[in-house]
């Protein structure tokens, strides 16, 4: 449902299963932003997040918003400090995405509920 709604705005998407999938597979050169789960299964999205920062030595990092189900404020505070531009509550996501699309959000940098 979220891949065909970015894909209705215009926009290419790929998709991963993993993170360890997303990790080996991709090339951050050609990616403007970055949808990541905070809950899945193997890896999770603060532990991917903080293997792109490992990485992103000679590569340029896109946009990174972590997504999840939990309000949760410590989490939140673990994402930002790890580089993410925001955290964004699943509930709010439809809301939000023509926002992340175009590249800015309502407070960089901040956490959203």
């Amino acid at each position: 449902m979220l891949k065909e709604e970015i894909q209705d705005e215009g926009h290419h998407v790929l998709s991963f299963e993993s993170a360890e999938s997303f990790l080996d597979n991709s090339s951050l050169e050609s990616i403007d932003l970055v949808l990541l789960d905070l809950m899945m299964p193997g890896m999770n999205g603060l532990e991917c997040l903080q293997q792109l920062h490992r990485q992103a030595c000679h590569d340029k990092l896109p946009r990174i918003v972590v997504v999840s189900a939990l309000s949760d404020p410590s989490k939140q505070r673990q994402v930002l400090e790890a580089g993410a531009e925001s955290y964004v509550i699943k509930p709010d996501l439809f809301e939000r995405l023509p926002t992340l699309l175009n590249g800015s959000t309502p407070c960089e940098g901040g956490a959203h509920e």
